[in-house]
């Protein structure tokens, strides 16, 4: 029967940390990750003789006290996405129900009917609109004008 002592030697623990990295690059989730880094830690204890338990105690709570900070901090530092009813701020779109600040209408942006409100003025039906801002299922749209277009905004309306 095997010991757990030799099972659990330095080339084990740099073999398993070297895999959990691997893991990390491939599917990012900054969990995985950490409990790579603890098992370089548990390596060395291995190296220096440390019993077993000692070694898989130090890999399981280092690796959980470096979950918490290394997601932060790569989160934090990660691309800002953009979900999709931001991604419509700025697309242009038609009112297919009169839209006034008061009482809201419906308005067609990308192929999708949304209910909106005017930001100023009433809009009229098949008048070119812009959406301004999001919130949740309401759109604040304007009339299309040069002054409220970008250069996200020339799509084709469908």
């Amino acid at each position: 029967m095997t010991d757990i002592t030799s099972i659990l030697s330095p080339t084990t623990w740099v073999i398993v940390g070297a895999a959990l990295l691997i893991l990390e690059m491939l599917i990012p989730t900054f969990i995985v990750g950490s409990f790579g880094v603890s098992a370089f830690f548990a390596a060395g204890a291995a190296a220096l003789g440390w019993s077993p338990a000692v070694q898989i105690i130090l890999f399981g709570v280092l690796g959980l006290l470096l979950v918490l900070p290394a997601r932060r901090y790569l989160l934090a530092r990660g691309p800002k996405l953009a979900d999709a009813s931001e991604a419509l701020i700025g697309t242009r779109g038609v009112c297919v129900v009169p839209v006034s600040s008061a009482a809201g209408g419906k308005v067609r942006v990308q192929g999708a009917t949304w209910n909106a409100t005017s930001a100023a003025e009433e809009i009229a039906t098949d008048t070119a609109i812009t959406v301004l801002a999001v919130d949740g299922i309401y759109l604040t749209v304007a009339a299309a004008t040069t002054t409220n277009m970008t250069p996200t905004t020339t799509q084709k309306e469908s």
